[in-house]
């Protein structure tokens, strides 16, 4: 998400698997999962100025 303050200064945050849920790859169906990982969950944000 991102929040312009003004037309020089912007705020922004972004978020990732807030769920915290695994990422899982099939071939077929889910009965056949070839790749199964976890990366936990990820917050960046920060502020972003332009002259």
């Amino acid at each position: 998400m991102r929040y312009a303050i003004n037309g020089n200064v912007e705020i922004y945050g972004d978020f990732a698997n807030l769920l915290n849920g695994p990422g899982r790859r099939y071939v077929g169906s889910s009965a056949y999962t070839i790749e199964h990982e976890t990366f936990g969950r990820r917050y960046t944000g920060g502020v972003r100025v332009t002259f």
